[in-house]
């Protein structure tokens, strides 16, 4: 299992809701890791402060359960 949150700059050339959404299938890269990975947008926080709006972004399939993992492994 792949996954990582990421923040998102909205001011970037890409916009939220514009480019990508929830869902889409997405190429994330990492520089000082030097990753470069085609990930699904699976979760959008919104997130709202006096600073502005900001966005974290879960890509992947996020970890899984104590449960989810003991599935499975029983289900092959």
């Amino acid at each position: 299992t792949r996954s990582f949150i990421a923040r998102i700059d909205p001011e970037a050339n890409l916009k939220y809701k514009t480019h990508y959404d929830l869902g889409d299938i997405v190429t994330c890269q990492v520089k000082r890791w030097g990753v470069s990975v085609d990930m699904r947008i699976t979760e959008i926080k919104e997130i709202y402060t006096g600073e502005g709006f900001g966005l974290e972004i879960t890509f992947g399939t996020g970890q899984l359960s104590y449960s989810d993992n003991i599935r499975r492994i029983t289900n092959g």
